[in-house]
């Protein structure tokens, strides 16, 4: 189950979603509504809140494009567990908080096929060339490469890879710990536990990040590499 909450302040409306449930259809379709009603009445930012064991694969899919769409800052809180696709989730917010108390669970995906001998070698290979791409997304999220996941999920005989809020703030999953604490009038509505340095550090560190997932960088050392080497020719 999942549900939205709206809280009116002096100067402002601040949406809370709350995700309580299993990701799946229905999920992503109130999710869909809820996003639908802040970029109508003009919201630029809201809370996600996560309490989840996690869910299906398409339905992950559909939650991280529309969080990161970048129409609406969602800063994600995760608190209870956040298993599977709600620890990948995770990762997408803006901003990142987790309480203390909070059980985090990564492993490689799972999905079921069925048909005949071809149809399920074609199944495979789609859904997992759909799984990489969700993985790699997520590898960028953290800073980390896929296979600092992978091995961490793969050395344990049940693939299932527990850890606790320290370990997600080390390994890039989140950026805080604790609750968010809410601010009336502020350029975001939490109050960030940074001074104005480690905020700019942030957002440059984040920056470079999206430019080699988007292969910015690599494109431009390409062409930087090209221009020379004619240079010397």
């Amino acid at each position: 189950m999942s549900e939205h909450i709206i809280t009116q302040t002096d100067s402002a409306e601040i949406h809370r979603y709350i995700i309580s449930g299993e990701f799946d259809d229905e999920l992503c379709k109130d999710f869909l509504t809820f996003h639908c009603g802040c970029i109508k009445s003009g919201v630029t930012e809201a809370l996600l809140y996560i309490n989840s064991p996690g869910g299906y694969l398409n339905a992950l899919s559909t939650m991280i494009n529309l969080v990161s769409s970048g129409e609406v800052a969602y800063h994600t809180i995760a608190m209870g567990q956040a298993c599977s696709a709600a620890c990948v989730l995770t990762a997408f917010g803006t901003f990142r908080w987790a309480v203390p108390e909070t059980v985090f669970l990564f492993h490689d995906a799972s999905y079921g096929a069925y048909g005949n001998q071809k149809q399920l070698e074609e199944s495979v290979v789609a859904q997992k060339a759909f799984t990489d791409k969700i993985m790699a997304r997520f590898a960028t999220q953290t800073n980390k490469d896929l296979d600092f996941w992978m091995n961490m999920a793969y050395s344990r005989h049940t693939n299932d890879f527990y850890f606790d809020s320290e370990k997600a703030l080390e390994y890039g999953l989140i950026d805080f710990i604790g609750m968010p604490t809410i601010v009336q009038q502020s350029q975001y509505v939490v109050e960030l536990p940074i001074d104005m340095v480690e905020f700019e550090a942030m957002l440059a560190r984040r920056k470079k990040e999206e430019a080699i997932a988007t292969g910015t960088t690599k494109k431009a050392t390409k062409k930087s590499t090209k221009k020379s080497t004619k240079k010397r020719t």
